[in-house]
């Protein structure tokens, strides 16, 4: 329908071929216009009207017809194999979309119906194309041909030429509805409802909990016809049959039972029309506009069209209170928000919020919400009045119940660690009930856990203690968990929750890190400060090898307890630092002074690596030039010590404050390049020797200004600004930090008014910002010049930055893989910006225990070979001659990897030469590659199908194909994996990893398919 015209694809008689597209007056029905195609073709899809043309489709041709003479603008032949049946069209920015039954689509251009390009392999059916941000998602059934099943699935294409982006096979069937996009997310409808990565196809949410055919979507709601599910939560809104419903606004019209306008947000209807309709109603053919609606009916061998005025008042809004709350029996002192979002009336609704018959006011009760501080039983009542003047009550009793749950790790709570919103991937927690009022019954009644976790043993332990169910955090993310408890003296279920634990996970290895606890320092809590710390330490490598020149290939972290750390130095201190290339530090101290502290080590690292002198009269430079360098942000106000007392080095707080400022001083006078050259190479040199001969100046006369704070002091210049003028280059952009700290500890640095960038050294500027673009053309050694600028101060600091030759890129794929113990699976070696290999040699080498290399498959049938693996699996050398190895990306090898034990480690891979087929010698930009390694640990299955039979492993591999227990693997065994695929006794489980390939999934089902 468009304004008052109402377009039609009309058969006189289902079983006649002869069709027609007509447009009535959708006020008086006159007929206003007929096209008629002279193939007399069945049109069997609605036609679709956009810029006063009308496009119809046939399942041989596309019609573009003239909106308001009907006559025939344009005529395209569709060009489809044994494909009669097609789907409605879809018009987008110009471009035409149809979608046919054989599993193709196509795309024509609006203005001349030219064919664009036609895709395949789209599955089967119907349903509209859906198109957004360049893309199109069609929906079909696709034939898997290994089982004979077929699957719901859904594609995406680029909406420029028809190739595809990704396809998503389910494990549904029977899926009939198109794609629908809810902000720039597809989402799709079969047995369950999904949601769509746009880029990857990844599933982003599932839910398997809902019923109907069709899909549609409001601002808050996600409507199937049979229930509406709130965007937000997920939840069930409503249940109704309104099948196949169209949104106009805030209400639905829906056919299911005669004709009828329902409310969007509750399904109750506003009014419906069924007298004068005998015949089966046409559901998807309903039209919406200007308040009037038409829908079309099948019955008696013709088509018929009703059009009624679709005013929304012939009846008001009723008037109800819809009172909300998370829990009826919340915790002692917790506070409780009861929201009223869900009540409706006519016009704008007022709320009055009473707490035991008092009214209540201000902020936190002024509106939908009322949020209510619980110490004691209370019942609340709302009081909403519309527009009419209406009212309506609800109320709800609240009855504190002293009873919380956590979860624990070593028998402690993580709500008492310091860190307690965190966890680690690849452990288990136990779910802990702790009720402060003993000798009351306790029992769980439910246990929902959302996130990348499982439950485990879920009735296991004494409610009342601690040991109520342990949950086994698979992955990283964040998880939650809801329980139910029934506890004596509560009339109804009490609800708990553990929200949002952030899942992190750590590792044995980082690039160019190792990590090892001291037994003493080997706890939950220790690991997880450490795991946060490993997010903050590639930056911290970056930086500090940037503005030290060097710094070991491998820095090998120590984590030991506050004593031990201690006892090497005989200090109270946070870390320590020992040549060549370790640093020790412990975790009682806070993320902040962690990353700060380990900043602070790495340029001690450094200062070892440029032999700097680190002890007598040069210790406090030595120190000094680590404070410096640790934080952004320029040090307090501090007194100036005697020169004597500031070479007497006894690393008191206030000397390491005192040496930082004098380093500010030096690198304000000298610069950093002179900075550093006289730390480097000075071990076993005297100090005032060494500071005249570098910067031509006596060390006295220097430390005289400092001391003086005269016009000659070299931090007047410094004055009024925070902000060191330091910085770093991420390959992309130069940053300054301008804050300093970790996370929710961090501390923003007060900005100076400007910060402005040179980057050729010719004086003048060419960027401003804290953060800016720069990739320089070619690659070299360029002196960058940062000026920080506050006030009438202005300081500058220069800092030379290697980029290196934009070469041949390694890479290992996949990124990140999971094993079970005693499974394999591969990863490939592969170059890119190649044109040909024919010699290479590289070398890999697993960090850490719990996987061994058991194989490298070298590509390219190489006439000489040599392959070297370690007798325990760790390390494993290659080098190949006389291999034709093609394309780009060009694989070099296969290596496969056993699990071994349960663990997290890295594989790297490291390439040591390169040669084309044309001769050359490869310039290797990136030379390493890593692939992150999860090795799980296989549990074993109970009864999967519920038959009373636990699945068993006939042949002793750890891999359990007999998934019914009945003793043989048969297709009766392929059926119950397949739909146990969700269940919780089998997702994630490596028990079920019939391929290997560390995930279960209906790849897995299908192998096992062959298997039999």
């Amino acid at each position: 329908m468009d304004g008052d015209t109402l377009y039609v694809s009309w058969s006189e008689q289902t079983t006649d071929p002869n069709s027609a597209v007509i447009a009535f007056d959708a006020q008086t029905g006159t007929e206003q216009w007929r096209f008629t195609p002279e193939s007399q073709e069945s049109i069997p899809a609605a036609p679709a009207i956009v810029d006063n043309r009308v496009v119809a489709v046939s399942g041989e041709y596309i019609y573009g017809i003239d909106a308001e003479t009907g006559e025939l603008d344009w005529k395209t032949e569709i060009y489809v194999y044994n494909s009669r049946a097609i789907s409605a069209p879809v018009i987008d920015n110009g471009t035409i979309y149809v979608k046919e039954s054989g599993g193709t689509a196509s795309a024509f251009d609006f203005e001349t119906g030219t064919k664009l390009w036609q895709a395949s392999n789209l599955g089967s059916g119907t349903a509209s194309p859906s198109v957004t941000n360049e893309t199109v998602y069609t929906a079909g059934a696709c034939r898997d041909p290994e089982i004979g099943f077929s699957f719901d699935c859904v594609t995406a294409l680029y909406a420029t030429n028809g190739s595809q982006r990704w396809q998503h096979q389910t494990s549904m069937q029977g899926g009939e509805s198109p794609p629908v996009i809810v902000n720039g997310t597809p989402h799709f409808i079969s047995e369950d409802i999904l949601a769509f990565d746009p880029t990857t196809g990844d599933t982003l949410w599932r839910n398997n909990e809902t019923r109907g055919t069709s899909l549609r979507f409001t601002e808050e709601l996600l409507i199937t016809g049979h229930e509406a599910i709130d965007r937000d939560t997920n939840e069930t809104v409503w249940e109704a049959n309104l099948d196949n419903p169209v949104v106009a606004d805030e209400y639905l019209i829906s056919t299911a039972s005669g004709v009828g306008v329902y409310f969007t947000a509750s399904a109750d209807p506003l009014w419906t029309l069924s007298d004068g309709i005998d015949e089966q109603i046409d559901a998807p053919r309903v039209a919406v506009a200007n308040g009037t609606i038409a829908f079309s009916t099948t019955g008696y061998g013709q088509q018929t069209i009703y059009v009624v005025e679709g005013e929304t008042d012939r009846s008001v809004t009723p008037i109800n209170v819809s009172l909300d709350t998370e829990t009826h029996y919340p915790t002692p002192g917790s506070t409780v928000e009861l929201n009223a979002t869900n009540s409706s009336g006519t016009g704008t609704l007022t709320y009055r919020w009473f707490r035991n018959g008092t009214r209540l006011s201000g902020d936190t009760c002024d509106g939908v919400t009322c949020q209510i501080d619980v110490e004691s039983t209370q019942t609340l009542t709302l009081e909403i009045q519309d527009a009419q003047g209406r009212t309506d009550t609800a109320s709800v009793t609240l009855r504190p119940v002293a009873v919380d749950i956590g979860l624990k790790a070593n028998e402690t709570y993580l709500t008492n660690f310091t860190h307690e919103d965190t966890a680690l991937a690849d452990s288990t927690l136990t779910l802990g009930v702790r009720d402060r009022e003993p000798n009351r019954s306790v029992e769980i009644r439910d246990i929902r856990v959302a996130g990348p976790a499982r439950l485990v043993d879920p009735n296991g332990g004494d409610a009342n203690m601690d040991g109520a169910g342990s949950v086994y955090l698979e992955d990283t993310g964040n998880v939650s968990l809801r329980v139910t408890l029934a506890v004596e003296g509560a009339d109804g279920p009490v609800e708990r929750r553990v929200s949002q634990v952030e899942v992190i996970r750590l590792h044995e290895s980082l690039e160019h890190y190792e990590f090892e606890f001291s037994d003493e320092a080997d706890g939950y809590e220790e690991r997880v400060a450490i795991a946060l710390l490993q997010q903050e330490l590639p930056t911290a490598y970056q930086v500090i090898k940037q503005r030290t020149d060097t710094l070991p290939d491998t820095v090998e972290f120590q984590i030991q307890t506050p004593e031990q750390v201690r006892d090497v130095l005989d200090l109270r201190r946070g870390g320590y630092a020992s040549q060549p290339n370790e640093i020790g530090i412990h975790t009682e101290q806070g993320l902040s002074r962690l990353e700060s502290i380990t900043r602070h080590e790495l340029v001690h690292l450094a200062g070892y690596e440029m032999d700097a002198e680190t002890d007598g009269e040069w210790n406090f430079l030595f120190e000094g030039h680590a404070v410096y360098e640790q934080y952004p942000a320029r040090q307090g106000p501090v007194e100036k010590p005697p020169q004597e007392a500031l070479l007497n080095w006894n690393q008191t707080g206030q000397e390491y404050t005192q040496a930082g400022v004098f380093m500010e001083a030096m690198f304000a006078e000298y610069g950093r390049e002179t900075t550093l050259r006289l730390l480097r190479n000075s071990e076993g040199t005297d100090l005032e020797q060494e500071f005249e001969r570098v910067t031509g100046d006596s060390f006295d006369a220097f430390y005289d200004r400092w001391l003086s704070g005269s016009a000659d002091d070299p931090m007047n210049q410094w004055a009024g600004i925070d902000l060191k003028p330091m910085f770093y280059y991420d390959g992309e952009h130069l940053r300054v930090e301008n804050s300093e700290g970790y996370g929710p500890f961090s501390r923003q640095i007060h900005n100076p008014d400007q910060i402005q960038w040179d980057f050729t050294g010719n004086g003048e500027y060419d960027a401003t910002g804290d953060t800016v673009e720069w990739t320089p053309d070619d690659p070299g050694t360029y002196d960058i010049t940062v000026a920080v600028e506050s006030d009438e101060s202005v300081i500058t600091g220069t800092q030379s930055i290697t980029v290196r030759s934009t070469g041949v890129a390694v890479t290992t794929t996949p990124d990140h893989v999971s094993v079970a113990s005693n499974r394999t699976t591969t990863v490939d070696v592969t170059v890119t910006d190649v044109s040909g290999v024919t010699s290479h040699s590289f070398d890999l080498s697993v960090a850490g225990n719990g996987v061994a290399i058991q194989q490298v498959e070298l590509a390219g049938q190489p006439g000489r070979e040599n392959v070297t693996i370690g007798p325990n699996g760790h390390k494993a050398s290659v080098d190949v001659a006389l291999a034709d190895i093609t394309g780009d990306p060009a694989t070099l090898a296969t290596v496969t990897l056993q699990g071994t034990t349960p663990n997290s480690t890295i594989l790297t891979a490291t390439v040591d030469s390169l040669e084309g087929t044309d001769g050359r010698t490869y310039s290797v930009a990136d030379a390493e590659a890593t692939t992150e390694v999860t090795i799980v640990e296989r549990s074993t299955p109970g009864d999967v199908t519920g038959n009373g039979h636990p699945a068993t492993d006939p042949d002793g591999d750890g891999v359990y194909e007999d998934i019914d227990g009945d003793g043989t693997v048969d297709i009766f065994d392929v059926q119950a994996l397949f739909s146990n695929l969700d269940s919780t006794a089998v997702s994630g489980n490596a028990a079920f990893d019939i391929d290997g390939d560390g995930r279960v999934s209906v790849f897995d089902v299908q192998l096992l398919f062959r298997q039999i």
